[in-house]
């Protein structure tokens, strides 16, 4: 079979929407070490798939004066929380780190949980992705699992080592009637996969969209926002090569619009 078969856009297509003006979006960044300088840092992937979807991408950096939040906020239209290889701390979920954990950067927990909700609060649109996606679901009293293969039974690879990241890697099957189940038109499709922890209680006020075939979230969307978009995979390293995951990008650039 060719995995690209089933990965062409549907009705809704993955051509960004046409606009005169093209809003402003957040990307968030993390910190990282080069020749012994903090620098900010975010994968262009994300940029880029912003672009492909009609926003103007702006990488906002991590600030620890979580005050400025709301002042970032006011500048934007809307925002996509990154994915990363910090682990969200489990603190921030109430619970202690088990052995298998990774490493953790609360900054980044603190500041993008606090621009995540001025963000929301001004009913702005939000695009949670991975990492992004686990963060936005312990911030509204959700919980994750730490360590998938330690705390999941007969749960399938969802971190394989040393595979591309625009590879395609396992199903996700996306639950009907939901706003990501319409955004790709499809009941099933491929996707990558590049994760240790992910979504075990979903916080109160969000549903999930979307699971792997042994039961993991892979998507979540919020009941209570205007647009607040959980994916657990990574849309931003296969929009180059198949259409239909520019989709997202381009829902979060309509969502911003219709403001």
């Amino acid at each position: 079979m060719n995995l690209s078969d089933n990965m062409m856009p549907g009705k809704t297509g993955g051509a960004a929407p046409r606009a005169e003006k093209k809003p402003v979006i957040g990307v968030t960044a993390s910190w990282a070490t080069r020749d012994s300088l903090r620098c900010v840092d975010t994968p262009n992937d994300y940029v880029q798939s912003v672009e492909m979807g009609g926003g103007l991408p702006v990488v906002v950096p991590l600030r620890t004066d979580v005050a400025d939040a709301s002042r970032y906020a006011a500048l934007l239209d809307g925002l996509v929380m990154t994915g990363g290889v910090e682990d969200v701390h489990p603190l921030f979920y109430g619970e202690n780190p088990i052995v298998e954990l990774n490493s953790v950067m609360p900054e980044r927990d603190n500041w993008e949980t606090a621009l995540m909700k001025a963000v929301l609060d001004l009913n702005k649109p939000v695009l949670a992705i991975c990492r992004g996606m686990q963060l936005m679901n312990a911030a509204f009293g959700g919980t994750l699992y730490q360590h998938l293969p330690a705390q999941v039974k007969n749960v399938q690879g969802h971190c394989p080592e040393g595979l591309p990241m625009h590879y395609l890697w396992h199903r996700v099957n996306f639950e009907p009637g939901s706003m990501v189940h319409g955004l790709f038109n499809k009941d099933q499709i491929r996707v990558n996969s590049f994760h240790h922890q992910a979504v075990k209680e979903p916080a109160p006020g969000f549903k999930v969209c979307a699971r792997s075939e042994d039961g993991i979230i892979e998507a979540m969307e919020s009941t209570i926002h205007r647009f607040a978009v959980g994916i657990q995979w990574h849309p931003e390293t296969l929009a180059g090569l198949y259409p239909q995951f520019i989709t997202p990008f381009s829902a979060l650039t309509r969502a911003c619009l219709a403001n």
